[in-house]
């Protein structure tokens, strides 16, 4: 008699990912704080729910949230010609543009399409950094700095973003950051220091309900994030992290 062997179904979900998409330095965070849903963004994971999409809305809408945003790559441009080099790239007229200030400026095509719209910053006269959507905005300013023979460096930075946002990121920083952050102008940002990690902290953000993206160095949030108890958690008001817990952690 011919015996049927039973399988066994398991009910646990896969790990699934690529080696060709990258991980921020706040994956192990996301994984850490219950990150159910990722996609892909500029070749690396974006994380898109915690708990449900509902849940996360009311947490934006009502308290604060942070979340993993490494993939939004910056574009670094430096040298004589760098200023110049960022007129060419965007329709919009940047003689107002000012160090310490964040500009719209989308990047337009040779026929002035819409090719990539980042927010840039002018970290000094010819220091500037692109915060690029999902597109090989890198390759493709090379490419344009190299066919006008224009003295530049453009590379991708050693930065990390990480949005804080919702009507309690201002309390939040704060509590990181000291009260200097309340008066931070909108589109405006301030380099700072988190834990010893050089950090930019700008008044930016991707929700009406306001807040700021921290732009820190990689390789060091790498170490900071794995420690760290706020990384990359959408945080309710009881599990908020309070001031001295957020500090002696990282």
């Amino acid at each position: 008699m011919e015996q049927t062997e039973k399988k066994t179904v398991s009910n646990k979900k896969p790990n699934l990912y690529s080696y060709r998409i990258r991980k921020s330095p706040y994956y192990e965070a996301t994984q850490r704080y219950g990150c159910k849903s990722y996609t892909s963004y500029n070749n690396m994971y974006l994380p898109l729910v915690y708990e449900d999409l509902l849940s996360d809305y009311w947490a934006l809408k009502n308290d604060v949230t942070l979340w993993d945003v490494g993939c939004e790559r910056q574009v670094e441009i430096t040298g004589p010609d760098a200023f110049q080099l960022m007129r060419r790239l965007t329709c919009r007229h940047l003689d107002k543009f000012q160090v310490g200030q964040c500009y719209y400026v989308p990047l337009t095509t040779e026929t002035g399409g819409i090719l990539n719209d980042p927010v840039a910053l002018r970290l000094a006269e010819n220091h500037f950094w692109r915060s690029v959507a999902n597109r090989e905005v890198l390759i493709w300013v090379r490419g344009y700095a190299a066919g006008l023979g224009m003295n530049v460096t453009v590379r991708e930075p050693d930065v990390s973003p990480l949005a804080v946002q919702g009507p309690k990121s201002f309390d939040l920083m704060a509590d990181l950051l000291g009260d200097w952050v309340r008066t931070l102008k909108y589109f405006w940002f301030k380099e700072t220091s988190l834990n010893g990690i050089p950090s930019v902290l700008a008044r930016t953000g991707w929700s009406k309900q306001g807040g700021y993206e921290l732009l820190s160095a990689w390789k060091s949030l790498l170490s900071w994030s794995r420690s760290s108890i706020s990384s990359a958690r959408v945080c309710s008001r009881k599990s908020r992290p309070k001031a001295s817990s957020a500090n002696s952690s990282a």
